[in-house]
């Protein structure tokens, strides 16, 4: 009689030790050279880098754009055109020697043993292919522990591969195509590509970036569990530093092709010993409202070796040796290495002693709203796609105001509808039922206002400003168009106004004023989106997600810039962002949405600190731990996918994901009602506090502080 054969499980996934014997770093980089070849000279794109990674150490790289993050992993994963690069120094993957070895025997040996988590899983899947195809597809292809994977085999462990990135009904998302599954599981599946052939190192390069808080936290957890099992190292590419900080054992910061620090991550909030890291952490904005402070910024230049400190010509310790000579990288501590001088813990002259008030303003106090939405109905009519056929009510009844000179947030998950309600307001398309009004104007009905008129009301600023901005349009022109509904302007008259409203947005008319989109960096190209929704000075601004494809030196310039454009000018936004960071700092009060309907809104700082509704807590709890949090909460877990808006669950939405979910929040929907001043919150049983921690038997659940 047979036996059946044991189920495979994701141990057996777990590296093979070196065929070499050899157990030193799994990754050794030393003299790490890269040159553009270009006329009439090569320029450097990385220069004399040099790093390790041990087996099952987790290695975060930080730093803006252009510092060469993205381009060190290129390198070592052979992902650089050798038409267009020259590379010279020494890498060494798991003993072996890659830039001596044949390119192809080098492509198949680095497939063995190393593999990438792309940042858009969308672009990293093969849209024609099931998902499932897709895994076996990297199993049969290379060699697994110890023979070649059989096609039936190799679908066997995919289906295992599937449960272990946890999707659930993998047997039914094996036969998906990839646009049939939401961001956070094509984001899984890349993953379950990344393992399947039990690589040593993989390298994850900005895998979370886009993604909303509570999936990021959900891919980051996923991907830590799965370094802990299967014994893998990590090497992580980002420019969140409180990801970095949080998830990995050391951080390695970069700046123009150099690595300028190299510390453990428990000792980058305090121990950073480098001007511009030290830059890099003050231009996070900060979880109690500290105001990013800007840092003083080089354009990227591709550059011929120079013999200096690419840092001084901005940094606030430079002496006459730093022009002079390159640093040596040199230990300032325990596992801490740094690219400087003069390095040593930040002056406190320097630290940010800019601090919002988020409490309302003067106007908001009398409560004369300047944007009324009265029961919001917004619903699309879906015949194929994710959903299949049906209506998917994107808004389903929702009420607010905002009083002027006021800035309300908008937060919650992908899907959750908040850029539809904001579209509904641009009238974009309008909300099927309810009425807007601006100013006491009416955006909907039979005597609404005409859409030129409505421009002068309210303008957006969207998330991709290049996307958004005409390419065949200069800037000058661009800012000019809304200039339209004030009726006819005098030459002169229009010059002036473009000319200032660049400088209030901290560009030069002469400079900018002649250029296209696509002659701007992604920064300028924001600034300049923002002076054109200002330049016709509406009553109303709507942000939506402004700084999210920003990195974070980037993000600190617009995020300043909104803050002092709001405060010298009064102005009114609406704000959609899932960075809760970027919310603490910018908006008076919040308002967290779930499958479009809002769960609670009230002022910033007290659902910050006192979350009534479990969904509001749980995004909270999901944003990685600042150093300035003055709250420590517990983890809270939200497992699975949101229902799908085709057919969401009865009564209370949130309830099939919910721990403290009980009979009635499926029979009666919760209503917003007060819940303390300046408080709603549409909850059966708000939180008050002091509750237990959710059962293990729920959706949803707790854990420790982190």
């Amino acid at each position: 009689m047979k036996t059946a054969a044991p189920q495979k499980t994701l141990a057996d996934l777990a590296p093979m030790p070196s065929s070499n014997g050899n157990r030193g770093p799994i990754l050794d980089i030393k003299n790490l050279n890269v040159r553009l070849k270009r006329l009439p000279g090569d320029v450097t794109v990385l220069d004399d880098v040099s790093y390790t990674v041990e087996h099952g150490e987790a290695l975060a790289i930080v730093g803006e754009s252009g510092a060469g993050k993205s381009v060190s992993t290129r390198a070592v994963l052979d992902l650089l055109d050798d038409r267009r690069f020259t590379i010279e120094g020494s890498i060494k993957l798991d003993g072996q020697e890659l830039l001596t070895m044949p390119h192809r025997q080098r492509r198949k040996y680095i497939s063995s043993v190393a593999s990438l988590v792309f940042q858009d899983p969308t672009r990293a899947l093969n849209p024609s292919m099931r998902v499932g195809a897709q895994i076996a597809e990297a199993m049969y292809r290379v060699k697994g522990r110890a023979q070649r994977y059989s096609r039936k085999e190799a679908e066997a462990r995919a289906l295992e591969l599937l449960r272990a990135v946890g999707i659930a009904d993998p047997q039914e998302r094996f036969h998906a195509y990839p646009h049939q599954l939401s961001g956070g599981m094509r984001q899984r599946v890349v993953i379950a590509v990344a393992i399947a052939c039990a690589p040593k190192i993989i390298f994850c390069d900005e895998p979370t970036s886009g993604l909303d808080v509570t999936t990021q936290a959900l891919i980051m957890d996923l991907l830590q569990n799965l370094r802990e099992q299967l014994g893998v190292a990590m090497v992580l590419i980002t420019h969140d530093l409180l990801l970095a900080a949080s998830r990995v054992d050391n951080v390695m910061v970069m700046y123009q092709g150099r690595l300028v620090e190299k510390l453990p991550s428990n000792g980058l909030f305090h121990n950073a010993a480098m001007p511009y890291t030290q830059a890099l952490l003050r231009a996070m904005p900060g979880f109690s409202g500290e105001v990013p402070e800007p840092m003083p910024t080089l354009p990227y230049r591709l550059r011929a070796i120079q013999v200096a400190c690419a840092y001084a010509p901005i940094c606030p310790r430079v002496q006459d040796i730093c022009r002079e000579r390159t640093p040596p990288l040199a230990a300032v501590g325990d596992h801490h290495d740094a690219l400087c001088f003069f390095p040593g813990p930040a002056e406190k002259a320097t630290r940010r002693s800019v601090v919002i008030d988020n409490t309302k303003p003067a106007s908001a106090d009398k409560r004369e709203p300047l944007l009324i939405c009265d029961d919001i109905v917004r619903e699309f009519s879906v015949r194929r796609g994710l959903f299949g056929k049906g209506t998917v009510s994107a808004v389903d009844h929702v009420s607010f105001d905002i009083a002027r000179g006021e800035t309300l947030a908008i937060v919650g998950e992908t899907g959750s509808g908040k850029s539809t309600l904001a579209r509904a307001i641009m009238d974009a398309p309008g909300p099927k039922s309810g009425r807007i009004s601006i100013a006491g104007r009416a955006l909907t009905g039979g005597r609404s206002v005409s859409r030129k008129q409505r421009g002068k009301l309210v303008q957006m600023v969207f998330q991709d400003p290049v996307g958004a901005l005409d390419p065949k349009w200069t800037v000058a022109n661009l800012i000019a168009e809304p200039l339209g509904a004030q009726g006819s302007l005098a030459a002169e008259e229009k010059r002036r106004r473009i000319a200032e409203i660049l400088s209030r947005v901290g560009l030069s008319a002469s400079e900018f004023g002649a250029r296209l989109p696509r002659e701007t960096s992604g920064g300028q190209a924001q600034r300049i989106a923002i002076a054109r929704a200002l330049v016709s000075s509406p009553d109303l601004v709507i942000c939506d997600e402004p700084v999210t494809a920003l990195d974070v030196s980037v993000q600190a310039q617009i995020i300043r810039l909104l803050f002092e454009l709001k405060r010298d000018l009064n102005l009114t936004f609406l704000l959609i962002a899932h960075d809760l960071s970027v919310v603490r700092v910018l908006a008076n009060r919040v308002a967290t949405m779930y499958l479009g309907r809002f769960c609670e809104i009230g002022d910033t700082a007290d659902i910050f600190a006192r979350p009534a509704h479990p969904y509001s807590a749980a995004l909270l709890s999901a944003i990685p731990p600042h150093p300035g949090d003055p709250v420590e909460r517990p983890r809270i877990r939200l497992l699975g996918e949101p229902p799908s808006p085709l057919a969401p669950p009865s009564g209370c939405r949130f309830r099939t994901r919910c721990a403290y979910a009980q009979d009635i929040c499926a029979k009666v929907t919760p209503k917003l009602t007060e819940h303390g001043p300046n408080r709603s919150v549409a909850c059966h049983f708000p939180l008050t506090g002091v509750e237990a921690a959710p059962s293990s038997a729920s959706t949803a659940t707790a854990e420790a502080p982190h």
